[in-house]
């Protein structure tokens, strides 16, 4: 450890829109659920993405119309459909049930709405089955979902359409009613969008869209997954209509059963991002991780070091309560390395600094109390400190509890940058 340490219809015309109804399933169980979270999960995509500058969004609806919508700041949308797909069932084909249904919807959106919608995205964390350049047989090349769009997006006309799409939109025309002119306009602003895997997609929207927020710069990770799981709720309450709050009850009920709160509640904005990030950021002073003081690798062996100086501080009975949390803060440190190496410097050296500063002015304080008397004052100091820093300012310590804390400060010990009160003889606190 010791090496790797160191190497998208604006809101007045939305509100006109009908409310689709609930489509009943009878899918159940965790295969379920976790598609759901997925869906709320790429509406955090497209916030964080809005909220960085890279999406064109002030906000999405969620379960409006569509799975999701981009309220795009030239008042058009952009309409998702986000489906999952277990990898063992094979790639996205033109003939799969979900890919039509969702054409389906893109097409009766178009017809109501289409002059507001930008284009329609279908967004899976399954890749689409692209034939290789040598496929010569018709119903492989048919099998592509891409290449039928591309074909369509190539033409000028419905009857331009290239074969053998040509035969793929002449089954979808006739499943869809028969009006060509309607779905080749939809196809025509159709895309798919390869999501993040199932197995890592909560991850990715961590590192690669929440934590490239502006006001997430320099958080920790813990503080960045608070975030996106507060952002993926936001989204899940909007999707699910679970809103609450005095209008709740005070919204007159429509034709359609709905009321203008419960419309309104489907709308995530930015500036409901805003709030949520400057609620849970917090921007502190974090010291440079140039180098660490402790050499982790052996700080084990140290801890008689770590005994001597308690001892000459008048506190030996406590040697075993350091000594344990600080291995115990030991073996956490090496785990969390393991898992996020790319981090583990920055964050031990920050940390390091912390406990040195709180150790030091600890030391300060009772530098004019009778040398007896010393060692336990500032244990008792360091202690108080620490548990403050660990329940009220855990964002200044990368959430650390307790014991790692004073663990840490035992390893410092026995390294010989932090006393108890008293320094060793040949040791002034300059030197430690």
């Amino acid at each position: 450890m010791g090496r790797r340490l160191h190497k998208a219809l604006s809101a007045d015309i939305l509100v006109d829109i009908p409310l689709r109804d609930a489509t009943p399933t009878n899918d159940m169980g965790d295969d379920v659920q976790r598609a759901f979270r997925y869906q709320n999960a790429y509406g955090v995509i497209l916030l964080a993405a809005a909220a960085s500058g890279t999406a064109n969004y002030r906000a999405i609806w969620c379960e409006h119309h569509e799975d999701l919508l981009g309220e795009r700041n030239d008042d058009l949308f952009d309409a998702y459909q986000v489906k999952t797909k277990a990898p063992h069932t094979g790639l996205w084909k033109s003939s799969d049930e979900q890919f039509i249904k969702s054409l389906r919807r893109f097409c009766e959106l178009e017809r109501k709405h289409g002059p507001k919608v930008n284009k329609y995205c279908f967004v899976s964390n399954c890749p689409v089955y692209i034939p290789t350049k040598a496929a010569k047989k018709e119903d492989a090349i048919q099998s592509s979902p891409v290449k039928f769009i591309d074909a369509v997006q190539s033409a000028s006309t419905e009857s331009s359409i290239t074969m053998p799409h040509q035969t793929t939109f002449g089954k979808l025309k006739k499943s869809f009613g028969g009006d060509g002119v309607l779905l080749f306009q939809v196809l025509k602003r159709t895309y798919f969008i390869l999501g993040p895997s199932l197995n890592d997609y909560e991850d990715v929207v961590l590192t690669r869209y929440v934590a490239v927020i502006p006001k997430c710069s320099g958080l920790n990770i813990e503080s960045l997954a608070g975030i996106r799981d507060e952002l993926i709720q936001k989204v899940w309450e909007a999707s699910s209509s679970a809103s609450s709050g005095p209008e709740k009850h005070l919204s007159p009920v429509g034709a359609d059963g709905k009321t203008p709160f419960e419309l309104r509640s489907k709308r995530v904005s930015l500036e409901d991002v805003e709030f949520i990030t400057s609620e849970r950021s917090h921007h502190v002073f974090r010291y440079s991780p140039d180098s660490l003081e402790v050499s982790y690798s052996d700080a084990k062996s140290k801890m008689g070091v770590l005994r001597r100086k308690m001892e000459v501080g008048g506190i030996g009975l406590h040697f075993d309560y350091v000594e344990t949390k600080a291995i115990a803060a030991l073996e956490r440190l090496f785990e969390q390395a393991n898992v996020r190496p790319e981090q583990s410097l920055e964050t031990l050296g920050h940390l390091e600094k912390v406990v040195l500063s709180e150790c030091h002015e600890a030391n300060i304080e009772v530098a004019t109390q009778p040398e007896n008397e010393r060692g336990i004052k500032m244990l008792g100091n360091v202690v108080t400190r620490f548990r403050t820093l660990a329940k009220e300012e855990l964002h200044k310590v990368d959430g650390q509890p307790y014991e790692v804390l004073v663990g840490l400060a035992g390893l410092l010990s026995g390294e010989c940058k932090v006393w108890w009160g008293i320094p060793l003889p040949k040791e002034t606190p300059d030197e430690s």
